[in-house]
């Protein structure tokens, strides 16, 4: 629960108005002083489950960033990237 609302928070896309509209959203993940960390496509698995797709090199730094702003939240992040090719 609250996941659009996290992931809102934290990149360029609008995920809550948005995320229903089309299959997958293009995103970037900024640093707190607007420097762009990484670019993403975001899709919506279901009404509180969202698909971050990144490039492999960038994975772990991605989680990190999710994680430490998850706080006291209670969300799930979860890297899945061996199930895809």
């Amino acid at each position: 629960e609250g996941s659009g609302t996290f992931l809102q928070g934290l990149c360029t896309q609008d995920v809550l108005r948005r995320s229903h509209e089309v299959a997958a959203l293009p995103a970037a993940f900024l640093s707190p002083k607007g420097k762009v960390l990484c670019d993403t496509i975001i899709k919506q698995q279901d009404s509180n489950e969202y698909l971050v797709d990144c490039h492999t090199s960038i994975i772990g730094s991605l989680k990190r960033l999710l994680v430490r702003h998850k706080l006291r939240q209670p969300l799930t992040i979860d890297d899945v990237s061996k199930g895809y090719h």
